[in-house]
């Protein structure tokens, strides 16, 4: 019963690893970053998986923000 559970367990912790990992993958395609910003961080999530997304959700988004923000004229 113990293994069927731990098996359960791993399949659902790395499922949803592998969800938020393309969630984040698409987020960072889709943000405006200066220079090659985006280009490091698709390569970082592909190169380290969902904890290269985890690392990008807490800091690569706030980046691509900020950078937007800056863009708008007026706004600084």
């Amino acid at each position: 019963m113990f293994l069927i559970f731990a098996i359960l367990l791993v399949v659902v912790v790395n499922l949803a690893g592998a969800i938020f990992w393309v969630f984040m993958l698409i987020d960072c395609c889709k943000k405006d970053f200066k220079g090659n910003d985006k280009v490091v961080w698709i390569v970082l999530m592909c190169l380290t998986a969902w904890i290269g997304a985890l690392i990008y959700y807490f800091i690569g988004r706030d980046r691509a923000l900020a950078s937007a923000a800056s863009a708008i004229p007026g706004n600084e």
